[in-house]
């Protein structure tokens, strides 16, 4: 009787060991794939903090647009001679 009794438990102890190997498993997937997000998320931060992005933004969002020629007069009104 003892020996079926170990003979139960062995078994038992073999599934549980089995189950928690494949939950580990599982969980190393589930941490590579989360790394991976990651690392993905930083470097959009990165893109986005990027000047070179910032005009592309402005551009779309705010539909500003660029004059690549400098300003050649300043004309100020309101403002008296002196």
């Amino acid at each position: 009787m003892a020996g079926v009794l170990l003979i139960v438990l062995y078994i038992s102890n073999i599934l549980a060991i089995k189950g928690l190997l494949e939950e580990q498993s599982a969980l190393l997937k589930e941490k590579a794939r989360l790394e991976e997000k990651n690392d993905l998320v930083r470097a959009e931060i990165q893109r986005l903090k990027s000047v070179v992005h910032l005009p592309r933004l402005a551009e779309r969002r705010l539909g500003l647009i660029h004059n690549p020629h400098q300003p050649t007069t300043l004309v100020v009104y309101g403002i008296e001679d002196k």
